[in-house]
């Protein structure tokens, strides 16, 4: 297993995991246009990133600062760079209803994209073996403690 806690950013932590093919990102705090697009971009130069890496987002707890206009603009950067809208699943675990409506509108921008997302609810008894299935990820894998999943 390679598991890789990547340096970075004090607003989000991100672990590879290359033999399962995806990466963790778990956003802390305030979530904005600009910590978005930070984080998409340092995933995208990091040395351990390979397009098709599926990825697990999780933002429960977290307070999103964003209007539709800065999801559009966040959408529009992310469909500009191929390196980060290649073919991979992107797994979204939301706490609110606002967070899911505010991913709604992000799947729906990126419709025309390669990328295959789907929003998971916090509150589900059967978070972990969901999010597992549908990144095939096999049943006995343990997510890192800081995802608590």
């Amino acid at each position: 297993m390679t598991q890789v806690q990547a340096q970075g950013n004090p607003d989000f932590q991100m672990e590879f995991d290359l033999d399962m093919n995806f990466v963790i990102l778990k956003h802390l705090g305030v979530v904005d246009r600009k910590t978005a697009i930070e984080r998409s971009i340092l995933l995208r130069d990091h040395s351990l990133y390979r397009q098709g890496l599926n990825r697990l987002v999780d933002v429960r707890n977290c307070i999103f600062d964003m209007n539709v206009q800065d999801i559009r603009e966040f959408a529009d950067i992310l469909k500009q760079n191929r390196g980060l809208s290649s073919i991979h699943k992107e797994a979204l675990i939301v706490d609110t209803l606002l967070n899911h409506g505010l991913f709604r509108v992000l799947v729906g921008m990126m419709s025309t994209t390669a990328i295959e997302f789907r929003i998971f609810k916090a509150d589900s008894p059967t978070l972990a073996i969901d999010i597992k299935q549908w990144l095939d990820v096999p049943d006995e894998y343990q997510f890192p403690e800081f995802v608590d999943i």
